[in-house]
């Protein structure tokens, strides 16, 4: 996600077969889906050295709260709190720095679906049979997939192919509902 954040698991299972582990993580605003690596030793076998990622949907702000982050940027306002006032220049570049920030969290943000749940959302993971692609069903809904030939994620909650992949349906029946 973005450095810095604080995460919290909200759900996570490895599977037994490919010993990999599926992840969904929340910074508070943005929640991700990742297949964490598995890297092995044995001579000729595919290996898995990185994380395949996507991301789920954004938590939706109270107007005032959006329009706050927007403008002034809440990633600003914390980074220039840490730096002394008495170093200027120092001061000046950790507002640049932080309004960097705060454009591309928003540029994250702005192509992810706002969701807001009056109860904990339910996670189910579906694996494939290799245990290198798997599936995320939130609240009983097919929501994202990472498919193990792609070597990437994608999702329902990604509006516009700028930060992933949209939800390809085609690509999840033929991988995850086999006859």
């Amino acid at each position: 996600m973005l450095m810095g954040d604080t995460f919290k698991i909200l759900h996570e299972e490895e599977n037994l077969v490919s010993l990999r582990r599926a992840i969904v993580l929340d910074n508070g605003t943005l929640v991700s889906f990742s297949l964490a690596p598995f890297v092995t030793a044995v001579p000729g076998a595919r290996t898995y050295g990185k994380a395949d990622f996507t991301w789920l949907y954004r938590r939706k702000r109270a107007f005032f709260a959006q329009v706050r982050f927007i403008i002034l940027g809440e990633r600003q306002d914390q980074s220039t709190r840490l730096v002394p006032s008495s170093n200027v220049k120092q001061s000046l570049w950790t507002r640049l720095v932080g309004g960097i920030m705060v454009r591309s969290f928003y540029s994250v943000e702005k192509d992810l679906r706002p969701m807001m749940f009056t109860n904990s959302p339910k996670f189910r993971l579906v694996w494939a049979d290799s245990g290198h692609s798997v599936a995320l069903f939130l609240n009983g809904d097919p929501w994202a997939f990472i498919h193990e030939d792609k070597n990437l994620g994608y999702s329902k909650g990604i509006l516009r192919p700028t930060i992933g992949n949209t939800w390809d349906q085609t690509l999840f029946e033929k991988t995850f509902l086999r006859e």
